[in-house]
């Protein structure tokens, strides 16, 4: 497939009336296809696009899904920025899922560790259009991994910016005046030295037929009128009102409901039922037999509830599965005992470095496997008729999801029509497309639309979790107390982060592959939630050992002109580092550089003498790069900060018997409003690309709190949660 290597702005007319434009690298077979889909007016062109009406509105169409992190406004604000729209006109809308709509970037945020590559550098135009290649045929139309408004920072602006230069082309010939006189802003197309202006719908005929721009000029930073300001959220109206229409609010016509008889362990698979009692119940339409589940189909989900817990259901457990924790956690110490190991990262001689230290350290530490625990419970909606297959569905991947529900039904993709909804949390749970196999394979045996709701017993016993991972370190300091060795060894099947921010001479970190007891699977921040926790918990305890201030330690180990050090020194002030506190209160640091953005978090916490932990405040400094909307980036630091110290104070899944213990939030039980601490959030102003907010915050959480707790009370918990450690 051909691609081109310059920039493709398409434009042309929509149904109605309007200018379309859509601003990205395009394989040339692209350019019908998109012209084709913009005769509808609820599918337009993805990847950065935008149609603006006769009377001026502006629709924006977002190929990311909106899951509260606020997508649906800040790109929106990008392209808005550019073109000088009036943003109280602006509406948004999500792509359809198709190819033609993908674009590429997200694959580009993996090239982050170690290369050098930011997804919003423009110099790397071929590298972007390959991106998309590949994107297009692994199906990764994905949001996740905090890639949106990076991905969208050059995109959606360039898409404005086209759009933008079309208009003002077209405002300056109507006018006789040179083009650079030109700007736009409110909506309009000004010419300052004569104070006309146009409305940008009275310009769209003709500014539709002009030649495009082959790479429109962006706008300078300081001409930024959107761009940082917290401007109210798109989605928020609708949500209020109870109009946002989620996955659970789906209703197409006739539809149906359906609930599952399922096993309290993944991977189980079904050996046999009887649904005989479960046939005569009220509103019973349908009894379908899955590989994993038993489905009951009925006019209501409490009917199909009900009926499928008069099933007579038995299952077969995986080969090999772990009967408990305890066995999982064996499984693990033996391969870290004897497995194969792979090295990570080397610098210098560790082992030989550690026996020569003055002072040495060994610590074992160990994060739980952990659900996501969305507040919607899995869910997909399905359809399957007249050679066709229509999906409602929450996900993080429309066009996974596509693919899928026409492997399942048997059909081309090009015959499955997914409808992205809002979703109800994803965490990187959303990725994931084992309810669209489930829902599709039950809509293919009846002739209406099915709903298929999991319970909250099957959403945290049939999950995909982050793994229970064990990491064995040792340090050693020398005799002015700096650190001189450092070497780990941990277990992971998928781990793909910066291990050591930290100048130390001599480093070794091997991991040794090991099969999990539970599924993997995406979790907010991924292997950053559990090395964040080993690295900043190791360096705290080498600080303790060598008789070093932990902060002070931190920046003597860091470069003095990197982001990290910027960070931390605005946390270290921010939160008085070093002033007296309380007897039984402490302050713990711990840092992170992730997805693009550096963080820096100081807790503040207290220990009774019965061992009650409390929290009470957290400072955090991020540097993200160019801030697009503070309101949402303080919004999604907030989130991020309480998702992360909920999982380190009491979160934990656990196997029993083969199967998972937590069935609801009485065994999985969530931070409460009344022990949230104070959060303090320290932006740090830079003129840098933006990097990712969802997923930063949470890292640096549970370091900092286990690093505060022996501040206060001179205890090391070393194995998360706190919940499960004696402080007493």
């Amino acid at each position: 497939m051909p691609v081109t290597r310059r920039k493709v702005v398409l434009s042309g007319l929509a149904v109605g009336g309007g200018l379309i434009v859509a601003a990205a690298l395009r394989p040339s077979q692209d350019i019908p296809r998109a012209e084709a889909r913009l005769g509808r007016e609820d599918a337009r062109m993805l990847t950065t696009w935008l149609r603006i009406g006769h009377d001026d509105s502006l629709l924006v169409v977002v190929p990311h899904c909106e899951m509260g992190q606020g997508v649906f406004t800040a790109l929106p604000m990008l392209a808005a920025e550019e073109l000088g729209a009036d943003f109280s006109r602006v509406s948004v809308m999500h792509a359809p899922a198709a190819p033609e709509f993908v674009s590429g970037q997200v694959l580009l945020t993996f090239l982050e560790q170690g290369s050098g590559y930011r997804p919003g550098h423009l110099a790397r135009r071929p590298l972007r259009a390959a991106s998309r290649r590949a994107s297009r045929l692994f199906d990764v139309m994905f949001t996740g991994a905090s890639t949106t408004v990076r991905n969208g920072w050059v995109t959606f602006r360039e898409a404005g910016a086209a759009a933008r230069t079309l208009l003002i082309a077209e405002a300056a010939a109507r006018w006789q005046v040179p083009e650079e006189e030109c700007d736009s802003h409110d909506g309009r197309i000004w010419h300052a030295a004569s104070e006309r202006s146009l409305r940008f719908g009275e310009l769209v005929e003709g500014a539709a037929a002009r030649p495009v721009p082959a790479r429109p000029p962006l706008r300078d930073p300081a001409e930024f009128r959107l761009i940082g300001r917290s401007l109210p959220r798109l989605d928020i109206p609708d949500k209020t009102s109870g109009r946002a229409v989620f996955g659970v609010d789906v209703r197409p016509p006739g539809l149906k409901h359906a609930a599952l008889a399922t096993a309290a362990y993944p991977d189980a698979q079904l050996v046999d039922f009887d649904a005989q009692a479960a046939r005569q119940l009220p509103g019973v339409q349908a009894v379908v037999a899955l590989e994993d589940a038993v489905a009951v189909v009925a006019d209501s989900w409490w009917e199909a509830r009900r009926a499928a817990e008069a099933l007579t259901v038995s299952f077969r457990r995986p080969d090999g599965a772990a009967d408990d924790t305890a066995a999982a956690e064996q499984r693990i110490r033996d391969a870290l005992d004897t497995g194969r190991r792979s090295r990570r990262l080397r610098r210098g001689d560790a082992p030989a470095a550690l026996a020569d230290a003055a002072r040495r350290l060994e610590a074992e530490y160990v994060v739980p496997h952990l659900a996501h625990a969305c507040m919607e419970p899995m869910n997909a909606t399905a359809w399957v008729h007249d050679g066709r297959c229509e999906l409602w569905v929450p996900t993080q991947a429309p066009l996974r999801a596509r693919s899928e529900a026409a492997r399942v039904a048997g059909l081309r993709a090009r015959d499955v029509e997914v409808h992205t909804t809002l979703l109800g949390g994803g965490f990187g749970r959303r990725a994931e497309i084992d309810v669209v196999s489930q829902a599709v394979a039950i809509a293919r045996e009846v002739p209406y639309p099915v709903q298929l709701l999991w319970d909250r017993s099957q959403d945290l016993q049939r999950g995909f979790y982050r793994p229970l991972v064990i990491c064995r370190m040792q340090g050693g300091v020398d005799e002015g107390g700096r650190p001189v060795a450092w070497t780990q060894l941990f277990n992971a099947d998928h781990q793909s982060v910066d291990l050591m921010p930290y100048a130390v001479p001599n480093v070794l970190a091997q991991r040794v592959r090991v099969d999990d007891a539970l599924p993997w699977g995406w979790w907010r921040s991924v292997d950053h939630s559990q090395h964040a926790f080993f690295t900043e918990s190791m360096i705290d305890e080498l600080a303790a050992l060598g008789g070093q201030d932990p902060v002070a330690l931190r920046r003597a180990l860091l470069p003095a002109d990197s982001r990290l050090q910027g960070v931390l020194e605005r946390v270290a002030e921010a939160s008085s580092w070093g002033s007296t506190l309380p007897p039984g209160r402490g302050r713990g640091v711990a840092i992170s550089a992730c997805f693009g953005s550096y963080i820096a978090q100081v807790a503040e916490v207290s220990i009774n003498p019965d061992g009650r932990l409390r929290v009470h405040r957290i400072d955090c400094a991020l540097d993200c790069g160019q801030v697009v909307n503070p309101d949402t980036v303080r919004a999604q630091v907030e989130g991020g900060i309480l998702f992360g110290l909920s999982a380190a104070l009491r979160e934990e899944i656990t196997l029993r018997g083969g199967a998972v213990v937590q069935g609801n939030f009485d065994g999985y039980p969530l931070l409460g409003l009344a022990e949230s601490p104070e959060i303090h959030i320290h932006l740090v102003a830079s003129r840098e690309s933006p990097g990712g907010v969802g997923e930063p915050p949470t890292p640096p959480v549970a370091p900092a709190v286990t690093n505060a707790l022996y501040a206060a009370s001179g205890r090391r918990v070393r194995r998360l949660p706190l919940s499960a450690a004696d402080l007493a």
